[in-house]
């Protein structure tokens, strides 16, 4: 075929409304499939960590900014239970979260002289969560977690991500960050 016919053939093609219609939604359809291919390959790293005995979690890394080790949480009057306290973090003042209270989580373990804070930043607030034992980071895939189970707990799934290998609670604090739960002193709907 020579050139001039090549051009020709595909000028047709193109002009001929039918045939448009049919590539472009073979167009779409090979873009959404390799969309879904390249949605299942992404993985994230995430800081894992236990409260209590066994309760494992995992926060993606994205929003962690540091882990800090302190030896002490200052208590602060007439705040809700969800608070900690505050701790020194070089001259700054940081408000520390008691996960026990926001997820439902059993206390069964005495605090020890030093432990571990790790120090969340999302787009509206820089908090720490106190975490028992820092296990350590690994990854997960975000569309290979499956749905948390139903709890006798308060039910805070909202909060959840979703639970990766059968037993690690990937946690959304963006979303947690963002509720109306943390709002001191306003009344909430």
């Amino acid at each position: 075929m020579r050139k001039d016919s090549k051009s020709n053939y595909f000028d047709g093609l193109l002009s001929d409304s039918e045939s448009l219609a049919v590539l472009n939604r073979r167009s779409e359809e090979m873009a959404k499939e390799q969309k879904l291919h390249d949605d299942s390959q992404i993985k994230e790293d995430f800081i894992h960590f236990r409260l209590g005995q066994k309760d494992e979690y995992g926060i993606p890394y994205r929003i962690v900014e540091e882990v800090i080790s302190v030896s002490k949480i200052t208590k602060v009057p007439c705040t809700p239970s969800f608070i900690a306290g505050v701790v020194n973090r070089r001259g700054e003042m940081l408000s520390v979260l008691d996960l026990y209270h926001l997820l439902g989580i059993e206390k069964t373990l005495d605090k020890p002289n030093n432990f571990d804070v790790v120090v969340i930043r999302s787009s509206s607030s820089l908090v720490g969560i106190r975490v028992d034992d820092l296990i350590g980071n690994d990854e997960f895939e975000p569309n290979s977690l499956t749905e948390p189970l139903e709890s006798d707990r308060q039910d805070n799934s909202k909060f959840v991500l979703g639970i990766h290998q059968g037993k690690i609670t990937m946690l959304d604090f963006e979303k947690l960050l963002e509720s109306s739960i943390l709002q001191v002193n306003k009344k909430i709907d």
